[in-house]
């Protein structure tokens, strides 16, 4: 997610925007601070959230697995709360495998946006590059 936003970050300032975000999202240990701006990138650059892919079909599908991301990884790194007091019940239950394969099918879907967002980022700054070309020709004449 970090990569996308940052090479989407990139992207749209080639537009003259800014990109919607708190600077130190980059700096936190939770994702979902990062989505917003990964929703602006990808609308950006025309790309719906209506996939085919189980688990990511939509934006809101997408959210819930960073949400539980966050949760769990929380839960997980910081076995403590705070106050000294466990951060899941004595009882906890995690099925890892369901748990595995929805975050797979994100991974895949971020993966593939990465790729496509280089090759957005190669076009765009080539155009740019040109159009700049041009520009100090036209004035050089």
């Amino acid at each position: 997610m970090k990569a996308i936003v940052r090479r989407g970050r990139s992207l749209v300032s080639l537009a003259g925007k800014k990109l919607p975000m708190n600077q130190r999202a980059f700096n936190r240990h939770d994702l979902l601070p990062l989505t917003k701006p990964l929703h602006y990138i990808f609308k950006h650059v025309g790309w719906t959230w209506k996939t085919e892919t189980e688990g990511v079909k939509t934006f809101r599908d997408f959210k819930a697995i960073v949400r539980e991301i966050d949760q769990l990884g929380t839960a997980f790194r910081y076995p403590l709360n705070t106050k000294g007091q466990p951060s899941v019940s004595h009882h906890f239950v995690f099925n890892v495998l369901a748990f595995a394969m929805k975050l797979e099918a994100a991974i895949r879907f971020l993966a593939g946006a990465v790729t496509g967002l280089e090759e957005e980022w190669d076009q765009q700054a080539s155009a740019a590059y040109e159009r700049q070309e041009l520009s100090k020709q036209k004035r050089s004449v």
